[in-house]
């Protein structure tokens, strides 16, 4: 290279700082054709995405819970995997035994199932009948990491098929699944259910899960209403478990299954509605029903109209007064023979009518004298059990103080 030249490039036609040489004729295309034909690039890519985005979204089909719930700040929450739900859900999840007295005088576990825990503070919810019978002695809850505490029974809404217990204060926080009140998945959507069925065969500390996808809302089968319908698998010990949904939110407490040959998949939670407002009853130690207390004077009664599936009333007795609680049938061609239980204020079960009775017996009755003064609780039912709905009544309940 000659002394004093400068050295020779090819000058690249989109830098502006390298211009071609004025000798040399322009080459490549100017800055505002460069910038015209960028803008429709980007608009021919845009276009192609939104139409993808158009024929995806309306081959998706669409549910009434197709959309996921909203977070706290209006957003909308990411779907983690099962298996990551589950890790989280089942530390709420506990294995409930009740124990009880033989009649040796014994304690002895007579009944086991599940419960979740529903609130930070210990309070603990299961099925009534998971605890009734036990619940004279005490009630033991194991949790999934192993760990038994001793829980204390607040209350149980027999009604409703629902108990509520409560755990020692030592171990707060508890930890809690999100609720989905007022938010209840649709039909076809994704469920599981969580608890200890079959412990006895299976156990193990930590619960079992099973899967499925509801099948109906609102069903009714008499004393339940408001049930959920789905096809989870749930067996005995799963009484009184959490139904979750695909994002982890409790929506049911798992209560009962059908089982015949004929049948498949039947089986039924109590929606989180129904059990957030039975909890907000049993906490406050309010009566399970709205019925006017009846009074043991002389006699007071009351009567129970209509078909009879299952009736709770409310007892105002006094400490240390002997009283009989009867529950007869008006109507002997129609009525079915009645049972008879009585619940504490504490809904401890205080006796019941055994099925020592023979023939066809339209009157059941109870004797005994409360050990405190409160508001107890009789529960009238037909003596045959069946999700067949069984007409019954009127009958007439009637409060006697000896």
């Amino acid at each position: 290279m000659p002394s004093g030249t400068s050295p020779s490039h090819d000058p690249d036609p989109f830098d502006p700082y390298f211009p071609a040489r004025e000798d040399e004729p322009q080459r490549g295309y100017s800055r505002s054709t460069t910038l015209l034909l960028g803008v429709l690039m980007l608009l021919g890519i845009t276009g192609a995405y939104a139409g993808w985005k158009i024929i995806k979204d309306s081959e998706t089909p669409t549910s009434s819970y197709a959309t996921r719930p909203p977070t706290s700040d209006g957003l909308t929450a990411t779907v983690p995997a099962w298996p990551t739900i589950v890790a989280q859900v089942e530390r709420s999840v506990v294995h409930i035994t009740s124990y009880g007295s033989s009649e040796s005088g014994v304690i002895i576990p007579q009944e086991q199932g599940s419960g979740v825990i529903y609130s930070n503070q210990g309070d603990v919810l299961t099925n009534a009948h998971v605890v009734l019978y036990g619940a004279q002695a005490h009630v033991e809850v194991t949790r999934s990491d192993g760990v038994v505490l001793e829980a204390g029974l607040v209350g149980v809404d027999p009604c409703t098929d629902l108990a509520l217990l409560r755990l020692p204060l030592d171990f707060q926080p508890y930890p809690v699944p999100p609720k989905a009140l007022d938010q209840l998945p649709g039909k076809g959507d994704e469920v599981a259910a969580l608890g200890y069925g079959r412990s006895d065969i299976v156990g193990g500390p930590d619960p079992s899960v099973t899967r499925g996808s509801i099948s109906r809302l609102h069903v009714n089968l008499p004393p339940y209403t408001d049930l959920i319908q789905h096809d989870a698998p749930i067996n005995p010990g799963n009484s009184g478990g959490p139904l979750i949904d695909r994002y982890g939110r409790l929506i049911g407490i798992n209560t009962l299954r059908i089982v015949e040959d004929s049948s498949q998949g039947l089986f039924f939670a109590i929606s989180i509605d129904q059990a957030d407002a039975v909890w907000q009853r049993l906490r406050q130690q309010q009566p399970p029903q709205a019925n006017a207390p009846l009074r043991a004077g002389r006699s007071s009664t009351g009567t129970i109209h209509g078909q009879l599936d299952r009736q709770c009333w409310p007892l105002s007795l006094e400490k240390g007064h002997t009283v009989t609680v009867r529950v007869r049938a008006s109507d002997p061609v129609n009525a079915f023979d009645p049972e008879l239980w009585i619940y504490g204020p504490t809904n401890l079960l205080l006796d019941y009518n055994d099925d020592s009775r023979s023939g066809h017996t339209l009157e059941a009755q109870v004797v005994f004298t409360p050990p405190i003064t409160g508001i107890y609780t009789a529960v009238v039912a037909p003596e045959l059990q069946t999700i067949v709905q069984a007409k019954g009544g009127p009958y007439e309940l009637r409060v006697e103080r000896h």
